[in-house]
């Protein structure tokens, strides 16, 4: 099981990209969909970090970078802006 976050902070994207890696890797399991830096910092803390990261670089409240430059993380991220 791959254990996958997704920061997005549009619904229709973050729908759509779920579906899109759910077609390709029907073992991953979504922990959560993140949509603003806020919510990422609190997340972060309080769980253990995904085997994947999918990030768009502009969230609600900020960038996804503003989270890694807070976070660190051993998880692949792929940018999907």
């Amino acid at each position: 099981m791959i254990k996958v976050l997704i920061l997005e902070d549009e619904d229709a994207a973050s729908t759509r990209l779920k579906k899109m890696v759910a077609e390709i890797l029907p073992e991953a399991e979504f922990l959560a969909i993140i949509s603003g830096v806020k919510q990422g910092l609190e997340w972060f803390a309080a769980n253990k970090h995904p085997d994947l990261i999918f990030a768009d670089i502009q969230l609600n409240d900020g960038t996804s970078f503003d989270i890694f430059m807070q976070v660190e993380t051993e998880s692949p991220v792929i940018f999907t802006t």
